[in-house]
């Protein structure tokens, strides 16, 4: 199991899961500036927390040991501040006041903190010597026990962990099995995780992990057997299931590391040592993945020809030319590791579903094919469309007292806008904002229709700029054009800087930090 942070909702016990969304939805009622930081948490990750300040450096952050903490049950969650693009466990002034109101929402859900820790909030009545002999919460499900499985048959550390969670309503095996059978709606078992997990990792969304052939497995069989030219009958017959197969030679649990930012442990410190071999340096060797190890393997990257996403997939380790640890898997680009309708869907909570099925694959595929497809500026694509047009969608930009003057003509104070090119009437209104981007100026029209090969089109019909392929070129072009400048605040840590240069100020600040933290959140 991994130690990264895990904020997926799935991995906690449904019982505290359904607390902790309706809490969430009582922050966002309220304007809270709270995000959800961490839920499960591995025994491996508990381990390495538990180092610091005692046999690491820094300072003490926790006094329980794995398997000691709630958090390795799925029935704890850790809640931080989020304020201009950072986070915060700030609690003076007005802010202990947000940490109270937490506290009290929490406690009318059933949920009490720690004295000694006002970020943890945990579900009441637990009992560590229950679970930790197996005793668990009643009603529990396939994906809070598949996930807790995995990690109580991965740990082989001290102390012991505790037995494997079982008599779970309708819980198929948690192994893989083969299908051999004709599945449809209904259909329940074995098979049908399978064929849910085999969903998933070609990219469409069969909804929860159940072993439940319901409609939204149905929803997600149909696009896939329409995007492999089959019938489109949400049966899986022998044509469907051929089509869901691996690829020949390869493997359904490959067995590589998949590192970036945050992640901790002896597999980043051996990397660190390779990094520093080769010539590219990431500081101390500290099992720490920070920004400098970020930057070196990106250096590594470029000088290779690779994706240059920061992050150690399997393309990367074949050029380390290292025999990897046997730990963690995955693909080595976000928009192979599941950029999804439904991921999306969470970082756009305003915009229809329909306007993300219909632009999202213009959107990745203008992104890739600017080599645009590192982790950093997929987000930070989406968050500026969340930012622009929160209903994900390309619009023209509304009249408001920022381009029109009380008494003028709309658009008119863009008219001389010597920053945009413009001219005078009627190229304030004329090249006014539009697509994903909210392209603007008469300057930006004509350089970035010529760069998106429309060569002088652009220019005579601006309308092409809310064309769903058009626009989702202009956006990733826009981007490609200031890529080295928002990377290095993505770096940093400055989503306001990011921001800007794309907008050239703050507008929509908060809807960009808020897309970009739940994307980062999701993918990771």
């Amino acid at each position: 199991m991994s130690a990264t942070r895990d904020v997926s909702l799935e991995h906690l016990h449904p019982v505290f899961r359904e607390k902790v969304k309706q809490l969430l939805q009582k922050i966002q009622d309220e304007q809270l500036p709270f995000l959800l930081f961490e839920g499960f948490r591995s025994p491996l990750r508990q381990r390495y927390l538990y180092e610091q300040g005692r046999t690491r450096p820094g300072n003490r952050v926790t006094n329980a040991r794995p398997w000691s903490s709630f958090h390795q049950y799925g029935v704890a969650a850790d809640f931080v501040l989020f304020e201009n693009g950072r986070w915060s466990w700030d609690d003076r002034g007005h802010r202990n006041e947000w940490w109270k109101r937490l506290h009290a929402l929490g406690a009318k859900l059933g949920l009490k903190p720690l004295s000694w820790e006002k970020p943890h909030l945990e579900m009441v009545q637990m009992n560590l010597h229950a679970l930790r002999s197996g005793q668990f919460p009643l009603q529990g499900d396939l994906s809070w026990a598949e996930n807790l499985e995995a990690a109580i048959t991965s740990w082989s550390g001290s102390p012991e962990a505790p037995p494997l969670p079982g008599n779970i309503a309708h819980r198929p095996p948690l192994d893989t099995h083969e299908i051999t059978t004709v599945l449809k709606m209904e259909s329940r078992g074995a098979e049908v995780l399978e064929l849910q997990k085999r969903l998933r990792k070609h990219g469409f969304d069969p909804g929860m992990l159940d072993g439940i052939f319901g409609p939204a497995v149905e929803a997600a069989v149909k696009a896939f057997q329409k995007s492999e030219g089959l019938l489109a009958d949400g049966i899986v017959g022998p044509k469907t299931l051929s089509a869901l197969q691996p690829e020949p030679g390869t493997s359904e649990n490959p067995s590589i590391p998949l590192l970036r930012v945050g992640a901790f442990g002896e597999h980043v410190e051996k990397l660190q040592k390779r990094l520093s071999e080769l010539g590219f340096d990431p500081g101390q060797a500290d099992g720490i993945f920070g920004p400098r190890t970020e930057a070196a393997l990106t250096a590594f990257q470029e000088a290779r020809n690779l994706t240059i996403d920061g992050i150690a997939g399997p393309r990367t380790w074949a050029a380390l030319r290292w025999e990897p640890p046997e730990e963690v898997s995955g693909p080595s680009s976000p928009l192979d590791e599941g950029v999804s309708v439904s991921m999306v869907a969470k970082m756009f909570p305003d915009a229809p579903l329909h306007n993300i099925k219909k632009y999202l694959p213009h959107v990745l595929m203008a992104l890739s094919k600017e080599n645009l497809s590192d982790r950093n500026m997929v987000l930070m694509a989406l968050a500026t469309i969340r930012a622009e047009t929160a209903g994900f969608e390309p619009i023209s930009e509304f009249r408001s007292r920022h381009n029109t003057s009380p008494q003028g003509h709309p658009f008119d104070l863009y008219d001389f806008r010597k920053d945009l090119g413009n001219l005078g009437p009627p190229d304030g209104e004329r090249f006014k904002g539009r697509g994903f981007i909210q392209l603007t100026g008469r300057f930006n029209y004509e350089k970035f229709g010529e760069a998106v090969g429309l060569g002088n089109k652009l220019m005579e019909n601006p309308e092409l700029a809310n064309e769903p392929d058009t626009a989702a070129k202009l956006l990733a072009t826009f981007l490609k054009d200031k890529e080295r400048e928002i990377k290095e605040a993505l770096l940093d840590g400055s989503l306001a800087t990011a921001r800007r240069l794309v907008n050239g100020g703050r507008h929509g600040l908060h809807r960009f930090s808020e897309a970009y933290t739940i994307g980062d959140s999701l993918l990771a």
